[in-house]
């Protein structure tokens, strides 16, 4: 849930560059500094996560806490709603496991021709109706929109989250697991959950594992944001999505310390992460913005893009610590001339084992120009 409207209505220009990332991460398994190590060079600052905690079986169902809506505005702050507005969705109905329109003259969703990607390959093959606000009413914590939804798929399962539920569905759309509240997935009672949103997912065939990631923002006993905030990753155990996972924590608040480095103007947030992974590392990217109204890094209460690198075998076998290499207020120089603040970026998928080889293995990544930072 971005803490700035991006305004992606127009195409994006996008700016591509290249972090000597990779090599970082692909080190990263090897002699982890204390749990206090924290030091600062040219390819970045280092630092050590620790293993928080593990699951053994997949999240079970809860009742919803129909509490309304809530919404985090740009100020930072939680606003809550009490009543839900809906708008019009078709009804669904489960048979034999699989979920299908309610009414067969449904135009929702519409009928599409399959067409083609490659000449060699089949386009469309199969819609099913996905994760909605019902299932936040239902098993989650209350209607929390746009739902940001993150999609992946591995060994013929297929792992949807949105904010803030999640499910496992077959690849021809069968249920897998029932949908449950997205906190169990990350190590939280449904109960006392933190604010947990924009999560992603994605399947890695080297290591056979789904990575998982939110942005989580800590809440005091009345419900208030505290002000400190963690990106939380959760990695499956084996290569079933429905079974036991490992959990991380990354600190993003940065204010030093226990709660990463010291940035301008922090205590800030990390808005809207996005993943990736290549043959060595797991990375994950955020937009930091200050949480007052101080003018950050540069000058418009923005502090970049941050990039986050560590091993993904380590992560796969969880490891009790793992390194992390975080690249700070990172920016773009297009050819043009002039410097322009990274945002948005988007690391590159390289599947299984693919790595980039020249210049010592650069992690290649789309940063967008599409908003006012």
């Amino acid at each position: 849930m971005a803490k700035r409207s991006a305004r992606f209505t127009a195409a994006a220009g996008l700016a591509v560059g290249a972090v000597l990332a990779s090599q970082l991460a692909a080190a990263a398994a090897a002699s982890p500094p204390s749990a206090s190590s924290t030091t600062s060079g040219t390819g970045g600052t280092a630092a050590t996560i620790h293993l928080r905690g593990s699951s053994s079986v997949f999240p079970t169902p809860t009742t919803g806490s129909s509490g309304g809506a809530v919404n985090l505005t740009e100020d930072g702050t939680l606003m809550r709603f009490g009543a839900i507005s809906h708008s019009p969705r078709p009804a669904v109905v489960s048979s034999g496991g699989q979920r299908r329109l309610a009414s067969a003259t449904a135009i929702y969703p519409p009928s599409v021709t399959p067409t083609a990607v490659l000449s060699t390959r089949p386009g469309l093959r199969t819609t099913w109706a996905g994760l909605d606000e019902a299932d936040n009413d239902r098993v989650g914590p209350g209607s929390l929109e746009p739902p940001d939804q993150g999609l992946c798929v591995g060994n013929g399962k297929v792992l949807e989250i949105i904010n803030d539920t999640a499910q496992v569905f077959s690849t021809s759309g069968g249920e897998v697991s029932p949908a449950v509240n997205i906190a169990g997935l990350f190590g939280y009672s449904s109960d006392s959950s933190p604010f947990i949103t924009d999560p992603s997912c994605v399947f890695d065939p080297t290591t056979q594992r789904f990575y998982l990631t939110v942005l989580t923002l800590d809440l005091d006993s009345d419900g208030n944001l505290t002000g400190t905030n963690h990106l939380d990753i959760s990695v499956s155990k084996t290569s079933n999505p429905v079974g036991g996972y490992w959990f991380y924590s990354i600190p993003v608040t940065d204010t030093g310390g226990a709660n990463g480095p010291r940035h301008k103007d922090c205590p800030c947030i990390g808005d809207y992460p996005h993943i990736g992974t290549d043959a060595h590392g797991f990375y994950v990217t955020t937009n930091e913005y200050p949480f007052s109204d101080a003018p950050g890094v540069f000058g418009n209460n923005f502090n970049g893009a941050q990039l986050y690198a560590m091993s993904k075998t380590a992560l796969a076998h969880g490891a009790s610590d793992v390194r992390t290499v975080h690249f700070g207020h990172n920016v773009i120089r297009p050819s043009s001339g002039g410097t322009i603040a990274g945002f948005t970026m988007l690391p590159a998928q390289a599947s299984g084992a693919g790595f980039a080889t020249a210049a010592q293995g650069p992690l290649y990544i789309h940063s967008s120009t599409a908003a006012e930072e």
